[in-house]
């Protein structure tokens, strides 16, 4: 506790965006997503669908990678990607929800 700054104000609270990242397990995801047929786009380890939240109907956009695809070099450029996107907060660019693995 010796080294923890008192907060006095909001202006002294910092939060960090990836903090709020969900991180979960494969099998969550369809209890929590139904995800539509058709392919919004697709890349050399997967495709991108269109998938909505079950509680609230909300539309989103769900990634769909194959790891076993991958050399160890690409899974680590991955897992930079996830935290860079973990990490940014911009009305251009895509928000990451939470990130599901088997």
């Amino acid at each position: 506790m010796k080294d923890q700054k008192k907060i006095d104000n909001k202006d002294d609270l910092i939060v960090n965006k990836a903090a709020f990242v969900a991180h979960k397990d494969v099998k969550e995801f369809s209890k929590m997503y139904k995800i539509d047929d058709n392919i919004l786009g697709e890349g050399a380890f997967g495709m991108v669908k269109k998938c909505y939240l079950r509680n609230s109907k909300e539309a989103r956009a769900v990634k769909i990678m194959d790891k076993s695809v991958m050399s160890e070099t690409e899974k680590v450029r991955l897992q930079y990607e996830i935290e860079i996107l973990k990490n940014l907060s911009h009305p251009n660019i895509v928000h990451l929800y939470e990130t599901f693995e088997d």
